[in-house]
C-alpha cells in the first residue's frame, strides 16, 4: 500500500509579527534608534491635538464673546449626505 504525506502548510505570519520579528533581529543600537523616533511620532501627534483643541477651544469662547452661534452637529452632518 502506498501512502501519502500530507504537505504541511506554513505558518501564517501576519505583517506586524514580521515587521515585530525584524527589529528584534537588529542589534540594540538600531532597535534603540527605532523607538526614539516611534516616541518622537507620538509626541509630535500629541503636539497636534494639544494645539488642535487648544485653537478650538479659543473659537468657541471667541464665538461666545462675539454672541455668534455655531452650527449644530446635525446641520453639519447633513451636510454630508
Amino acid at each position: 500500500m502506498v501512502s501519502t504525506m500530507q504537505a504541511t502548510q506554513p505558518p501564517v505570519l501576519n505583517t506586524v509579527d514580521a515587521l515585530w520579528t525584524l527589529i528584534q533581529a537588529q542589534p540594540k543600537r538600531v532597535q534603540y534608534a527605532l523607538s526614539a523616533r516611534l516616541m518622537e511620532n507620538d509626541l509630535i501627534a500629541q503636539a497636534y491635538v494639544r494645539d488642535s483643541l487648544r485653537s478650538a477651544i479659543q473659537e468657541v469662547k471667541e464665538a461666545k464673546r462675539t454672541g455668534r452661534s455655531f452650527q449644530t452637529a446635525d446641520d453639519f452632518l447633513k451636510e454630508f449626505e
